[in-house]
């Protein structure tokens, strides 16, 4: 956890120099990430309440396709930020929905 964590920040504090070096105005820009991973959560981290999409695909959505602690960064992800989240493949939603019911109305 300690490992994720760190390159959470580290990702988080690269993100952020980059935002502000290309002075991007984050209520203007929607911030997109491929995987529902790091990024994500270190967006998360230093967006809040901006708008933040990702995908999630099949190591990142199921929990027996990545261990613990891993598992735990999904839910962090979509309750520190994360507008929506976009599942690929359709099984995903169902999945989602019955393993973190809290979080159905951003899928």
């Amino acid at each position: 956890m300690f490992g994720w964590s760190g390159m959470a920040e580290d990702r988080a504090s690269f993100l952020k120099a980059y935002i502000n070096s290309h002075e991007l105005d984050r209520d203007d820009v929607l911030f997109y990430t491929y995987w529902f991973h790091i990024t994500t959560v270190a967006l998360g981290r230093i967006l809040k309440n901006t708008k933040l999409v990702s995908r999630a695909h099949r190591f990142d959505l199921y929990d027996e396709e990545l261990p613990s602690p891993h598992s735990s960064w999904k839910c962090l992800g979509v309750r520190i930020g994360c507008l929506s989240l976009f599942l690929f493949p359709k099984d995903g939603y169902h999945y989602l929905s019955e393993n973190y019911p809290g979080y159905k109305e951003k899928v």
